[in-house]
């Protein structure tokens, strides 16, 4: 059974899995046949599992998903723009994740079956804003609030990771991990209109946990407000506290 956890969207939590078929849970939900790239993380008695496999490509979102359906208890308007955002986070990071140029962006999402399903007279409207986001995305890029691509020593995108906890199977998906002038990064991309930190911290506090245990470095973590230019990073003792919340919060498993 799969549900959203602590209503994070970009956390999702497999319920009911002993430890010992955690580590083949994480495979199957992250598409790969193959081991991992370097070598399984050694836990000691007690510690879970964990699975990180920065070399190995899943789809692009924008590639495997399908518009989603309206909510049936929203209504009209609401529904509707619902679906849209939607729609545009997921371009918006496939966008990043491959690199649009600007000038391209019609071309590019022509070929996207997400769009492409869109209703006519709607598709402007999402390109137009795709396209803004994917403006100020670039902005940031030059004027260094984003170190820039080409200055990267190494550069991980949309990195699939899972992290198993007392039989339950945490996974989500690593906007951007990479390295620049010998530190570590991991950003998430944001499209909201306001700021709010707090609402991902779990998310974040898990997925620094995983880079931690699987690569052995010590991540600054950033959510990165792409509407208000605004980059923010997360101390290292709220993500900590926000990882034992998560741990507290976690129900045993069933014997």
């Amino acid at each position: 059974m799969l549900r959203e956890v602590f209503g994070d969207p970009g956390l999702m939590l497999s319920q009911e899995i002993s430890l010992s078929a955690a580590d083949k849970l994480a495979k199957r939900i992250l598409r790969q046949d193959a081991p991992p790239v370097r070598e399984p993380y050694q836990v000691e008695p007690g510690e879970p599992p964990v699975a990180f496999p920065p070399a190995l490509k899943s789809p692009s979102k924008a590639e495997e998903d399908r518009i989603p359906e309206p909510d049936p208890e929203a209504e009209g308007h609401e529904a509707e723009l619902r679906v849209r955002t939607r729609v545009v986070g997921t371009l918006v990071h496939a966008g990043i994740e491959r690199d649009w140029k600007l000038e391209e962006l019609d071309e590019v999402l022509a070929g996207e079956r997400i769009f492409a399903e869109l209703p006519s007279e709607e598709r402007g409207a999402v390109r137009e804003e795709v396209g803004w986001f994917l403006g100020r995305y670039r902005v940031m890029l030059e004027d260094g609030r984003i170190p820039p691509l080409e200055a990267r020593e190494e550069d991980l995108k949309e990195i699939p990771a899972a992290f198993a906890l007392r039989g339950q199977v945490w996974y989500g998906t690593i906007d951007r991990l990479y390295r620049y002038d010998g530190g570590w990064f991991l950003e998430d991309y944001k499209t909201n209109r306001t700021p709010n930190p707090e609402d991902h911290l779990t998310q974040l506090a898990l997925y620094r946990e995983v880079v931690r245990r699987a690569q052995g470095v010590e991540p600054r973590v950033r959510l990165v407000y792409l509407a208000t230019g605004e980059v923010v990073e997360l101390e290292d003792t709220v993500l900590t506290e926000a990882l034992e919340r998560a741990k507290a919060r976690v129900s045993k498993p069933r014997r």
